[in-house]
């Protein structure tokens, strides 16, 4: 059974071919800066951060790579947490602003979703204050929001298109181009080339060596650099990046979500997060779920469905676990797939799955 996993998308050789052009790399605005991953774009928005101090807020449900370059560098981190809606928790919120006073904010709108009115407006509020207001759009890159609170945008690529790296940072506030100088991470993007470029045969012969070589040789490049260095995304990436077609992309992203919530927004075996699907305004990266079992839906999408179904996310601080709701979101979440490489029909495989896995109704 073959298995698509949307943090290493397969490279096809029509984009090999795109990317090893010996053509132009096209050209960004001046606020536009474009790195090897998002944690750089973190890493160069703490460098540069021009609010004096170095203490940044950050939700308490997010990954390791949001909260590591500001650590990195010598910042002060404090936690606020999220509700099972996934959205800020206000007085919480508020709480931590008045107490430690940040120099930085960074916002998560979830799995497609903007941020909402008062979440703006609690943002308004530490921007008063004199924080710098960071959005990370790893999750809804396709969010055309862009709300006036926010100082610094920030994001992962290479998780929705097939690249080997990507990540990027807009800003009015900040210096332009901090990518300028920057080098390419060289053996990063080999190893990530050759492990796509494996895991498409996979994909076209459904040798399971193959796709095990391709994770390896993925692990392997991600282990290359344990801490964060900030590199500028590979020119073959930027071209590959140039050429894919969002609109699509988000389109069906969408039209897959909404599919899911549809067909499982009455079941007892998992819980959605959204009351109402209108509050997904952009394709996101991941359909997420809370369940009973998250490691057993896991294996059930997996092994019923071939397709892929992580719980994010799985490495939190300790100083993370704020409050139940927290701890709710972070043991109890699993996020099958509804990337644009599937259609409504593995859609329903997934819906089946979870509608007949033997297994407790989610509380």
């Amino acid at each position: 059974m073959k298995i698509i996993s949307d943090n290493m998308m397969p490279i096809w050789q029509e984009q090999i071919d795109i990317g090893s052009a010996e053509t132009p790399v096209p050209e960004t605005p001046e606020n536009v800066s474009l790195f090897s991953h998002c944690r750089d774009a973190l890493f160069m928005a703490a460098r540069y951060c021009p609010t004096p101090g170095k203490r940044v807020m950050i939700p308490a449900y997010t990954c390791v790579t949001v909260y590591n370059p500001f650590a990195e560098l010598g910042w002060e981190i404090a936690f606020y947490p999220v509700g099972t809606d996934l959205r800020i928790n206000a007085q919480a919120f508020r709480e931590v602003l008045h107490t430690f006073r940040p120099s930085a904010v960074v916002a998560h709108p979830y799995y497609g979703t903007d941020l909402n009115d008062e979440e703006l407006g609690l943002l308004a509020e530490a921007k008063v204050q004199g924080a710098l207001i960071i959005e990370d759009l790893t999750q809804s890159t396709f969010s055309t929001q862009n709300a006036d609170v926010v100082d610094v945008f920030v994001g992962s690529l290479y998780k929705w298109f097939p690249i080997t790296d990507g990540g990027f940072l807009r800003s009015d506030v900040l210096p332009p181009r901090l990518d300028a100088g920057l080098p390419e991470d060289t053996m990063y993007h080999k190893r990530k080339l050759y492990a796509q470029t494996i895991f498409r045969c996979y994909l076209e012969n459904g040798d399971p060596m193959m796709r095990k070589a391709a994770r390896r040789l993925e692990k392997d490049a991600a282990a290359a650099h344990p801490y964060v260095v900030p590199y500028r995304m590979s020119d073959f990436s930027r071209r590959v990046y140039a050429s894919c077609d969002r609109e699509t992309n988000n389109a069906r992203r969408l039209e897959n979500c909404r599919y899911l919530y549809e067909r499982l927004k009455d079941c007892k075996k998992c819980r959605l997060i959204w009351d109402d699907i209108s509050e997904v305004r952009s394709g996101p990266l991941w359909f997420p779920l809370y369940v009973a079992d998250r490691e057993y839906m896991r294996d059930v999408v997996e092994k019923r469905c071939g397709f892929t179904a992580p719980r994010l996310w799985g490495n939190q601080h300790p100083e993370a676990h704020l409050d139940a709701a927290t701890d709710y979101v972070t043991s109890h979440i699993v996020c099958p797939t509804c990337g644009q490489n599937y259609t409504t029909e593995d859609m329903e495989r997934i819906a089946v799955a979870i509608e007949t896995a033997d297994m407790p109704d989610v509380r």
